[in-house]
């Protein structure tokens, strides 16, 4: 079966505190050492080539899913940034028309949209399941898939809360993708036949439509296909995910935990031990950060406290202790009112951009690798056990000169 897979990681925090608002769902390892990302992106293995996959995300998010395909040496895959969360219709333009840019896509080419935070179950070839559809598709049609448990057309209530938005997996052509297009959104048309950079602008000029999903249900060109040998799920809210990865009776425990007499309890913990006796319909997740303990049944309560906590403009609320950077990432170790530890990981022949901060003294301490910086006019060598200082308002850069990343911890003392 020869066609381009789409696969959208729009982003979620719905499950705090193991999502944020800058470290979505589909990133997390739910029982699991690979993300809801990376299954989607090995899902169809030999019978797609990676060059054929493209993953259309929130640029902020844009670093963290590159760290996701390069974890798992997934070379030629393609990661495409979109400047707000767009529904379905943008993603599928932005994806045509860099496929048509970089590929030559023609119009009888098939596309499948799947999202990543769409959980199915591992055992499933998904490829094998879509090949009799592949015809009919071909045909002009566009085909909306949905199961028992995630309809292709959800009732009005599901749709208007979000729920099932995400969750569109369709397969149709590039052809039958633009006639659907100028049915329902022509202003999206134009995106179809522009590079990539023109697209996103054009795209944003026209954010109502950029907002909108695709297919229409009700369109006389797309047909609903149930397939119920598909066994998929929704990852909604903190007991969608535990649900998935817990036993026959509830019970899951990932990390550092013992539990005694405990029943239908979940717990992830951190690097912390985490000790449980006598517990009955609960969830205790220890991040880094965050301790959250709730009983089961009130994830509503949890989003609440998240969105109050993004009202208080709290850091907890919108990022993990790691953040992503075109260079690599660095990890909060520690922090106080005067003092922050910093774990900064740069890639092989990657650079941090040359800078200066006049309320802040900076001690590295490298781990391990290679590299160089640049102290105003100083050039100085790193490697494993090289303590540099950096003084206040002294300009610098940083590069991996190696092949291995550079690894340094930084100490920085507000002044």
């Amino acid at each position: 079966m020869v066609l381009k897979i789409i696969i959208s990681a729009r982003g979620s925090s719905d499950l705090f505190p193991l999502s944020r608002a800058y470290y979505p769902k589909e990133l997390l390892r739910i029982g699991k050492r690979t993300s809801l990302l990376q299954r989607a992106m090995t899902r169809f293995g030999e019978a797609v080539q990676k060059k054929d996959i493209v993953v259309v995300t929130h640029e902020k998010f844009l670093y963290q899913v590159r760290a996701e395909t390069e974890s798992l040496r997934l070379e030629g895959m393609h990661v495409l940034s979109e400047p707000d969360s767009f529904g379905t219709a943008a993603s599928l333009a932005l994806a045509a028309a860099y496929c048509r840019q970089t590929q030559k896509s023609s119009d009888d080419e098939l596309l499948l949209h799947i999202p990543a935070g769409l959980w199915i179950d591992e055992n499933v070839n998904l490829a094998e399941i879509l090949a009799p559809y592949e015809e009919k598709a071909r045909s002009g049609k566009i085909l909306l898939f949905g199961t028992d448990q995630f309809p292709a057309v959800p009732e009005q209530a599901d749709w208007e809360s979000g729920i099932m938005r995400s969750g569109r997996i369709f397969l149709c052509t590039v052809g039958a993708a633009e006639q659907e297009m100028k049915r329902c959104f022509p202003e999206a048309v134009p995106v179809m036949h522009a590079g990539r950079d023109k697209a996103v602008k054009v795209m944003s000029e026209i954010a109502d439509v950029a907002q909108k999903d695709f297919p229409d249900s009700r369109s006389d060109n797309v047909e609903t296909v149930m397939l119920p040998e598909l066994s998929s799920d929704a990852v909604r809210n903190l007991e969608d995910a535990l649900r998935l990865c817990g036993d026959d009776s509830g019970d899951c425990a990932f990390g550092d935990a013992v539990t005694r007499s405990c029943r239908n309890t979940s717990i992830i913990g951190g690097r912390r031990l985490v000790a449980a006796a006598g517990l009955s319909d609960m969830m205790i997740i220890d991040t880094e950060d965050v301790l959250l303990v709730a009983r089961k049944g009130y994830s509503r309560d949890v989003r609440d406290i998240s969105d109050q906590l993004k009202a208080m403009r709290r850091t907890e609320a919108f990022e993990e202790k790691t953040l992503y950077f075109e260079w690599g990432w660095y990890t909060n170790v520690y922090e106080d009112e005067g003092a922050r530890v910093l774990k900064y990981v740069v890639r092989p022949r990657e650079r941090i951009n040359l800078q200066a901060h006049y309320d802040l003294s900076k001690t590295w301490n490298v781990i391990s690798g290679t590299g160089k910086a640049v102290l105003d006019q100083e050039e100085v060598l790193l490697e494993k056990g090289k303590r540099v200082l950096v003084d206040r308002g002294v300009w610098y850069h940083i590069t991996n000169t190696g092949h291995e990343p550079l690894v340094f911890m930084a100490t920085q003392i507000k002044l």
